[in-house]
């Protein structure tokens, strides 16, 4: 993975979104750490499939984080939660497919059918 991002909080919680500038189905873990109750607070919530899950300290889970809505319940008092985040940047994505160059700079339409080519291999 390209980027990480650390939750240090101590606590942290993420408000419903979708990580829209990620690469569309690049996976996203996320490790989950702390001192909470994970039957009651701290719970993953997808919307989209209408999920709850349950992560204990020490859990990984892996999400579309682009494609699915996600975010955090909230902690309890007293409680503690951080997380570690790692994700692939589109743009980064786009980059490469394009050569190494901005998009921008793909001159002639054999290079922007080369680009148009890669950019789409995942669908």
């Amino acid at each position: 993975f390209a980027a990480h991002t650390f939750n240090l909080g101590p606590c942290v919680r993420c408000f419903l979104h979708r990580d829209c500038l990620n690469f569309p189905p690049g996976a996203c873990p996320i490790f989950v750490l702390g001192k909470f109750d994970y039957t009651r607070s701290a719970q993953l919530i997808i919307v989209e499939p209408k999920v709850i899950v349950e992560l204990m300290h020490g859990d990984l889970f892996i999400v579309l984080s682009s494609l699915l809505t996600h975010g955090n319940a909230p902690l309890l008092k007293g409680e503690e939660r951080m997380s570690w985040t790692c994700w692939m940047a589109g743009g980064l994505v786009r980059w490469i497919a394009a050569g190494k160059r901005l998009v921008s700079e793909l001159k002639t339409e054999k290079m922007q059918r080369d680009y148009k080519r890669e950019a789409t291999k995942w669908e």
